[in-house]
């Protein structure tokens, strides 16, 4: 018996053989697609490392690091010869909270009444300030348009109160939920204590947080510098000790040397490269494969100035103890690759001074703490 195919049935057979190619060539497609994506995300080169953002998880900032080309000195190249840093150095701003709050980074809380809150009435305020942690600073009006920080709330005397939640710092942006937490607990508290409460909406206060948290990003990094012993070799800590002293340096209790100006404040930072902390003790005893120096940029005021002596230590220090100033990856700095963070450095300067925050001023400080 004979057998034929029908036009229908060659036409069905020819349809699923055209559906089974572009499966495959669909397949292969969006294969490509994802290997090229996943190549991106994990390719070394993941643009300008000169503007890595923040970390907020961490709490570590972004770092600039020196960049150079071909036609820079070779490995191996003694750093330049270097003075001793002058101790006049730019001045890093320091102020406690202000007693006023900033509409542009506060939301603030106000109540009142006629009798002044007494001691046991402000209790749950002073478990407030733990459950919101640093964020919230309350001030007492103690006389008439006298506003002062109350870290205890131990006093009979205040008449007014502001609750004033920070929007931003560095642990990331208020958020509404945060914002709301605080205005329930300040009705509740006014409604116990007989107090009027003032809680302003919360919507656009959390809108600004989150666009000044973007900004934040954007020029909250640290400049960084290494110097390490030419030819692998490692530094005595006692050596480095005496060396960064007579610079300028002074051990402080985080694990650091600071580099300070005449009126005390910390300009850039010198810490062991390995994970052993300074101190005293540690430094009589270790030896370290590097150092690095830290600028906190936007903490800094006049931090161009400051990067340019800091520098200048960092190459007294490579002088001093027979070592290189190098980047991360162990290369020679050269004049010409700190001329290029000098660039990156204005331009983060720029971008802060457009929105009216000043490197290194009141505002800065607790924008970036």
């Amino acid at each position: 018996m004979n057998y034929s195919l029908s036009d229908l049935q060659m036409a069905l057979i020819g349809i699923g053989v055209l559906v089974i190619i572009g499966v495959i060539i669909y397949n292969r497609v969006q294969e490509h697609r994802f290997k090229s994506r996943a190549e991106r995300a994990f390719a070394p080169d993941r643009g300008d490392a000169l503007f890595e953002p923040s970390v907020r998880s961490s709490g570590a900032t972004g770092r600039i690091e020196p960049q150079w080309s071909d036609a820079d000195e070779p490995a191996g190249a003694p750093a330049p010869a270097a003075s001793t840093p002058s101790p006049r150095e730019p001045t890093l701003l320091r102020a406690p909270p202000p007693e006023a709050p900033d509409p542009l980074v506060d939301y603030t809380i106000e109540l009142a009444r006629e009798e002044p809150f007494t001691a046991n009435e402000l209790a749950p305020l002073r478990e407030a300030l733990v459950r919101f942690g640093t964020r919230l600073h309350v001030h007492a009006e103690a006389a008439k348009g006298t506003w002062t920080e109350r870290a205890q709330l131990d006093s009979d005397s205040a008449t007014g109160l502001r609750l004033r939640m920070q929007l931003v710092d560095r642990s990331g942006p208020a958020t509404a939920a945060l914002l709301e937490q605080l205005g329930t607990f300040a009705r509740a508290f006014a409604e116990s204590a007989a107090a009027r409460c003032v809680t302003p909406p919360t919507l656009p206060y959390a809108e600004a947080a989150a666009a000044l948290d973007e900004l934040s990003l954007q020029v909250d990094v640290q400049v960084g510098i290494n110097v390490v012993g030419a030819r692998s070799r490692s530094f005595a800590g006692t050596k480095v000790r005496g060396v960064a002293e007579a610079a300028g340096f002074s051990l402080d209790a985080d694990g650091s040397m600071r580099y300070k100006d005449d009126g005390g404040a910390v300009l850039f930072r010198l810490m062991n490269e390995g994970s052993e902390p300074f101190s005293a003790e540690s430094m009589s005893r270790i030896s370290m494969t590097g150092l690095t120096l830290l600028l906190d940029v936007a903490r800094v005021a006049d931090g161009q100035r400051a990067f340019d002596r800091m520098v200048a230590a960092g190459k007294h220090l490579a002088t001093s103890l027979g070592g290189l100033v190098v980047d991360d990856n162990r290369k020679p700095v050269t004049d010409e690759g700190f001329d290029q963070i000098r660039k990156q450095l204005r331009e983060i300067y720029a971008l802060m001074e457009k929105h009216r925050i000043k490197s290194g001023s009141p505002l800065a400080l607790r924008l970036f703490s």
